[in-house]
């Protein structure tokens, strides 16, 4: 079954190919690790959510649905950004490093045993964590931003 799935996509007919890929991202959305996140982060980049927003607040949803669509675009376009860039470079560096092969192997290795070290605690200086506190202001301004820092999460 997977064998047909990649030959569809990789060299069978093309319309074959993007019904495909709208399926698998569909099933991707609908994942448990996706889908319940979806209300608050459309709430999120939309400003009807957070501070000011309560029910006194006039900012109702059905009253300007444009803002949903935009922030939804916003946020969806910060993240495509990510992995397009990152996407880029590391095909690009990929390319590059072919030829490095049995050094990058080595190198990695050390690098696999050091941060096994860490792990253990052997290096406690090195174990900890690092935050960035400052999160996007909510609205459409903040929509790429929090796109921009899901993508990075992600990735």
């Amino acid at each position: 079954m997977d064998e047909l799935f990649a030959t569809t996509v990789l060299s069978g007919p093309l319309a074959a190919a993007l019904l495909l890929s709208k399926v698998a991202g569909l099933v991707a959305f609908l994942s448990p690790c996706v889908l319940p996140v979806v209300p608050g982060y459309l709430g999120y980049i939309t400003g009807l959510t957070g501070p000011g927003t309560g029910p006194r607040s006039n900012s109702d949803p059905g009253e300007r649905p444009w803002r949903l669509v935009a922030g939804a675009v916003l946020f969806v376009a910060g993240f495509t950004a990510v992995f397009l860039v990152i996407g880029g470079f590391v095909g690009a560096l990929g390319s590059l490093m072919v030829q490095y092969t049995s050094a990058i192997n080595r190198i990695s290795g050390v690098l696999v045993i050091l941060m096994g070290l860490v792990f253990v605690g052997i290096f406690p200086r090195l174990s900890g964590e690092k935050r960035i506190r400052k999160r996007p202001d909510a609205g459409l301004a903040g929509a790429p931003l929090l796109g921009i820092t899901f993508g990075f999460s992600w990735t």
